[in-house]
């Protein structure tokens, strides 16, 4: 060996190295499977596979849910003449605050004036008649005693009298009214609120309410306390009761939010929808809800009863409906057939069909069937 060139005992070393390498590819692969199947047969001493599984829990008793609304004013109405005539003047503007009362605008009715002066002379006339024909019933019945007149006579006075009397009182209903129309001509807000509309100008010919094709001169909304109406699913309509706790949140008010409560809902769900429109009353003191924002809405309940939770990977869905892979007490595998409540992504509710604290099994193999033994890994328990 002594002999060698240095050359040689580079190639021998060389292919020692090669050949050191080739061994350790060979056999690392199998040790490194040798030690798998040594874990695999210890988990699987026993001839059971190793599931995870989950502790069915009920849910908080506490539940909340997010649902879009529209805010309107607690009263809206548009304000209309009960008269014709023309806009004298308008005393307010979009956006002002009224109080109840308050006089909005007021109306100029040359028409009606006119019609009045003629019903007062009617009435004049007609109170003329009257005290004619009572004069005369008065003569007439002092002279039926004295035999200088009929008893006929004395009627026919008695009703020309009635006549005149009857006249009399509907020309003196006709003023009134008149009257009455005349102090339409001042239009004044129902209730106290802010104006959000004003439809006519000084000098624009404006129509009676009562005419086809009439419009509203204000519109006149009370914001300082809101409706936020509500379309709430049929799957929550349960929890939706007058008196419930609601908190408000417009996105553009930032953080703020208003509390609530629902004040009366439809009672009836709409067809096409399956929704239950649902309206929440909220104190708007600083009249920053104004009426056609879009809303947040967050109902707040307690629940008597409230329903199990469950991992949504747990779940098994088959032909005959969503089942569940349930660890007996003694270790075998139980397919049960469960009824689905709300979708929360990760977690699912069951409605019924589970009992509290089941092992259930998480994202279950096919080796889990009806019966199969197997070993449960430890409970990875649902949040409290």
């Amino acid at each position: 060996m002594t002999g060698r060139s240095p050359g040689a005992r580079r190639a021998l070393a060389a292919g020692l190295l090669l050949f050191i390498a080739l061994l350790a590819l060979g056999i690392v692969p199998r040790v490194l499977r040798r030690r798998e199947l040594l874990a695999d047969v210890g988990t699987r001493a026993d001839g059971a596979p190793v599931v995870s599984v989950f502790e069915a829990r009920r849910a908080a008793n506490a539940s909340q849910i997010e649902l879009p609304g529209s805010v309107v004013g607690l009263h809206e109405t548009q304000v209309y003449a009960r008269t014709n005539g023309y806009m004298k003047r308008g005393l307010v503007e979009i956006g002002q605050r009224v109080r109840k009362g308050q006089l909005l605008g007021e109306l100029e009715t040359p028409e009606q004036d006119q019609e009045m002066s003629q019903s007062r002379a009617a009435l004049a006339q007609a109170e003329a008649q009257l005290a004619l024909t009572r004069t005369t019933l008065d003569r007439w019945e002092k002279l039926v005693p004295q035999g200088a007149a009929t008893r006929q006579e004395l009627d026919d006075k008695r009703g020309a009298f009635n006549v005149a009397k009857a006249n009399a009182d509907a020309v003196q209903a006709n003023v009134h009214r008149l009257e009455e129309l005349k102090r339409f001509a001042r239009v004044t807000a129902p209730f106290a609120g802010v104006i959000t509309a004003r439809t006519v100008d000084v000098g624009a010919l404006v129509s009676s309410g009562t005419t086809a094709g009439s419009r509203g001169l204000f519109s006149l909304a009370q914001i300082d306390s809101v409706r936020v109406f509500v379309n709430v699913p049929q799957t929550n309509v349960a929890s939706i009761a007058p008196g419930l706790p609601a908190d408000v949140a417009v996105q553009e008010l930032g953080g703020v939010v208003f509390h609530g409560r629902v004040a009366r809902s439809a009672n009836a769900l709409d067809p096409s929808t399956r929704t239950l429109l649902t309206q929440v009353e909220v104190a708007n003191p600083s009249l920053k809800l104004l009426p056609g924002m879009y809303a947040q809405v967050r109902f707040r309940s307690t629940r008597a009863s409230p329903p199990l939770l469950i991992p949504a990977n747990a779940l098994l869905i088959r032909a005959d409906g969503p089942q569940v892979a349930v660890v007996r007490p003694d270790g075998r595998v139980h397919l049960q057939r469960v009824e689905l409540g709300r979708d929360f992504g990760n977690e699912v509710e069951i409605a019924s069909g589970l009992d509290d604290h089941a092992m259930v099994i998480v994202n279950p193999s096919d080796e889990v069937m009806e019966g199969a033994m197997v070993k449960a890994s430890p409970i990875v328990r649902a949040k409290e």
